[in-house]
């Protein structure tokens, strides 16, 4: 079992169902122009092709350190806005959202395809024989996504298009959940400490080890992926323990009072830090003059937290990894 403090977490990033404008950082003026020479600057280089060197500026300096304070020692999430579409096309987004993003550390590759940005929009109609293993994932359609958290330190969000209905991003505090635990359930704490094993990716591959849902190496950490605790289950043909489950429902109760729930417009960047928060998304309808279009990214700063030696997230990272580098070989 992982040496937990029992004891309340008593910092910012414990927040509870705080409006969106608690979270706003408004672009400056002196930001935005700066953006704006660095999009001009680096408009000749492919997007993903831009280095930290080349969009550097002291605005953006200044800037990425107060998202790090931010989402280390602060609430732990922050939207930017003010980035307008009259402006910025959705080109020169992408542009900013990247350029924001080595600055902060290493983009990651999300899937096999190797994509370091992801377009989280409905794609049901999408027929890309390259493609098949991510079309059914939760970011290329439209339904609900439960509460989880991704992979490495840093999770973003950049709107490019809302949808005409729903698409709510929602966002919850982990050290808020875990308070709950202590307050009222503490007897169900060891089970999510303990853990369970993991059935990750096409192949359902089973982690070797239980892995924790809560655990302290470097401050909380949490790891929530509830249906792949329950294909492991299945696949080593056995029910979760009954205290797990218990402690499952107690979680998502707790991440239903917690939660806040906001729309991210054109322009704005919501980034978070999935070390100690869980997200999700309402179910969206898009219309002929609207289609939801959000980029994501998975960032990893130069000197990112500490997760578990037994995190589920160390198996994710390499069969995505290795399943990048085979469609390479192949």
């Amino acid at each position: 079992m992982t040496d937990v403090p029992r004891k309340l977490i008593q910092d910012p990033s414990a927040w509870s169902a705080l409006p969106k404008a608690e979270f706003v950082h408004e672009f400056g003026s002196a930001e935005i122009e700066a953006l704006a020479t660095l999009v001009s600057k680096t408009g000749h280089r492919g997007v993903r092709e831009v280095t930290r060197a080349e969009f550097a500026a002291p605005e953006v300096t200044m800037l990425v350190s107060r998202i790090m304070t931010e989402l280390r020692t602060g609430k732990g999430a922050i939207i930017l806005a003010g980035l307008s579409p009259d402006r910025f096309d959705p080109e020169a987004f992408e542009r900013i959202y990247w350029g924001l993003g080595v600055n902060l550390g290493a983009p990651v590759i999300q899937n096999h395809l190797g994509d370091r940005i992801s377009y989280v929009q409905d794609e049901p109609d999408k027929d890309n024989p390259y493609d098949t293993k991510t079309k059914g994932r939760g970011y290329r359609n439209s339904e609900a996504a439960g509460y989880h958290t991704d992979t490495n330190e840093i999770v973003g969000l950049m709107c490019v298009e809302r949808a005409e209905r729903g698409g709510e991003s929602i966002l919850a505090s982990g050290a808020a959940i875990y308070n709950d635990f202590v307050r009222t359930r503490p007897d169900l704490l060891e089970a999510l400490e303990e853990g369970y094993y993991h059935a990750i990716g096409e192949q359902e591959v089973l982690t070797v080890e239980k892995a924790p849902v809560f655990a302290f190496p470097d401050g909380l950490s949490i790891y929530v992926h509830w249906r792949s605790m329950l294909l492991a289950a299945k696949k080593r043909g056995e029910a979760l323990p009954d205290k797990l489950r218990e402690a499952m429902d107690f979680f998502n109760e707790s991440a239903s009072r917690n939660e806040t729930e906001f729309l991210l417009e054109p322009g704005e960047i919501l980034l978070w830090n999935n070390r100690n928060h869980i997200h999700g998304r309402r179910k969206f309808e898009n219309s002929a003059m609207r289609q939801r279009l959000l980029l994501r990214l998975w960032v990893e700063p130069d000197r990112p937290l500490r997760i578990p030696a037994n995190s589920a997230e160390h198996l994710k990272t390499r069969l995505r990894e290795e399943a990048y580098a085979n469609s390479q070989a192949a």
